[in-house]
């Protein structure tokens, strides 16, 4: 169990339903000490008003932007939002995120791990050929790769926070 307040940030397009809430809560609960769970929701007019009524172990918190809002302000929204130790940046799946899973993530970080990004494995056709492409353009040692997560540390998150206002892509950012 990690001793540390953690952050879930989700950011998949879509609204979780109250069953993957409690599910996820129910995973935290057991993986950390404290929790809270930030919802990216892409504007008010998607908002689920069964999502405010759930009732979880966590803080669960529900970000809304402006409907021309990019998807990175959307993250940096749900970032600047997070108030935990460790902040866990979700774009996968959510039944991917299990208490194996998150369990995994946080060990990384009691080996002083300030910035953890997880590359996806399964991945569309056109999605491959893109990286194949972008990648032959790069140098072999440093490739790009399409991710799910990132884990921050406090002092990470603070540090690509504090970029945002010359730069605005949260991939950047963290690179």
């Amino acid at each position: 169990m990690k001793q540390a307040y953690v952050s879930v940030v989700l950011s998949i397009g879509k609204l979780p339903t109250l069953n993957e809430l409690e599910q996820l809560d129910a995973a935290l609960a057991q993986t950390t000490r404290i929790h809270e769970i930030v919802v990216l929701v892409p504007f008010v007019g998607q908002l689920d008003e069964a999502l405010l009524a759930a009732s979880l172990d966590g803080p669960l918190t529900l970000v809304s932007t402006h409907s021309r809002a990019t998807r990175d302000a959307v993250i940096i929204a749900g970032l600047g939002r997070a108030v935990g130790d460790f902040v866990v940046e979700w774009r996968g799946p959510i039944e991917g995120l299990d208490r194996v899973t998150l369990a995994e993530l946080l060990a990384l970080t009691d080996a002083r791990i300030e910035l953890i990004e997880v590359a996806a494995v399964e991945e569309s056709i056109a999605s491959r050929s893109f990286y194949r492409f972008a990648n032959s353009l790069r140098p072999r040692d440093a490739p790009l790769r399409k991710t799910v997560a990132r884990v921050y540390s406090r002092r990470a998150l603070a540090q690509v926070l504090s970029a945002t206002s010359f730069e605005t892509q949260v991939g950047v950012l963290a690179a």
